[in-house]
């Protein structure tokens, strides 16, 4: 299947060619020491002790307003009252990830996407753009992301492909998911947020030969 004139058909590389430089921080989260007491609290209000300890969570910190009124948010997406099924909301993460280069993005989100059933050829025809082995609904997914990355707004075709897979709430879910994880990579580029120790953005091996759609 081939869908003409949309990103999807182009890969990640085609897209942006340029590589963000992420040696170092430009802003260092705030040390353990640092980030205790109150400051800390607020944070465990919407995580466990594990997520508090992440870059992302000790470098929003350094703001702690904009932290908290951001995991207010973000909470959101990743819980149950997301009406997206989780592995749609992967497939949405991940490619945005791919499509902003959002190398943290990308480490957070293969065990999350893994768990929610993306599997390891799907995680590379993310990356690719690929058109191929996709249902109707997760066409629709890929192609309201690319039009929001590349135009900031979902084009007419994607609407309706949105309506004819999904109810008004999920459609609704789509685009707020796409914008939020679009907002975040650009959160985590821009501050060049490190990848947590032991976190990688190596794709799970793909078992099949990757195909091509050109």
């Amino acid at each position: 299947m081939k869908v003409e004139g949309t990103a999807v058909e182009r890969s990640v590389q085609d897209i942006r060619e340029d590589k963000m430089n992420v040696d170092e921080p430009r802003l260092a989260p705030l040390s353990h020491e640092e980030f205790k007491g109150e400051l800390r609290a607020a944070a465990r209000r919407f995580l466990s002790e594990e997520y508090c300890d992440l870059n992302l969570v000790r470098t929003l910190a350094r703001s702690p307003e904009a932290m908290v009124a951001f995991l207010t948010w973000a909470r959101y997406f990743l819980s149950t009252s997301n009406s997206l099924a989780p592995r749609d909301r992967e497939i949405v993460i991940l490619r945005v990830a791919f499509l902003t280069r959002s190398d943290y993005e990308i480490s957070q989100h293969i065990p999350i996407g893994l768990a929610a059933g993306v599997t390891p050829d799907e995680f590379h025809r993310i990356k690719e753009g690929s058109v191929k082995g996709w249902s109707a609904a997760e066409l629709a997914l890929l192609q309201a992301c690319d039009d929001l990355v590349a135009n900031h707004v979902i084009s007419a075709e994607a609407w309706r492909g949105l309506l004819g897979a999904f109810s008004e709430r999920q459609a609704m879910d789509v685009i707020m998911t796409i914008a939020q994880y679009l907002q975040l990579a650009m959160i985590l580029n821009s501050l060049k947020v490190q990848l947590e120790p032991g976190s990688s953005t190596e794709l799970p091996r793909s078992s099949a030969p990757q195909a091509t759609d050109r």
